[in-house]
């Protein structure tokens, strides 16, 4: 028998069609799986990021209602977090050292105390732009209403 009659038999065999048709299942399965994965991460990854900055930003309101401005609003061993202690006319009355005379990074004005949480892109923040995770909190203060932004 001809090898090209010879391979178009092994094609229809049943074990060839089933091996080709599992391959090709397993092979989608793997793809979304993969792909569900990659989201999952992507969320808890953005999830952190925001909770952190929310924790700064709430860290600075607390100093911020004691009456105390904090000497240094930088994330310890992260230089590209960053904070601000902006009125709400938007001046900047503290910023941490990366974004040093910068205008109000966002103008996100929160009406209580639980802040509310951004993505925004194209900041001033380090050498590269990029996407932050921000996040604003009012505090009332000797100074009268301001805005703890961190990110």
């Amino acid at each position: 028998m001809p090898k090209v009659a010879e391979s178009r038999l092994r094609m229809r065999s049943v074990r060839a069609r089933t091996t080709l048709v599992a391959s090709v299942v397993v092979a989608i399965a793997l793809a979304v799986a993969g792909t569900v994965l990659l989201l999952l991460l992507r969320d808890r990854l953005v999830a952190a990021e925001l909770s952190a900055a929310s924790l700064r930003s709430r860290d600075i309101a607390t100093a911020l209602e004691d009456a105390e401005v904090p000497d240094d609003l930088s994330f310890p061993g992260d230089e590209d977090g960053f904070s601000q202690i902006v009125t709400s006319d938007g001046t900047v009355l503290a910023a941490s050292e990366n974004i040093q005379g910068e205008p109000a990074l966002s103008s996100l004005h929160p009406h209580d105390d639980d802040g509310v949480e951004q993505i925004l892109g194209d900041l001033p923040v380090g050498d590269e732009r990029g996407r932050f995770a921000i996040s604003a909190r009012a505090v009332s203060s000797e100074d009268g209403a301001l805005i703890v932004i961190a990110g």
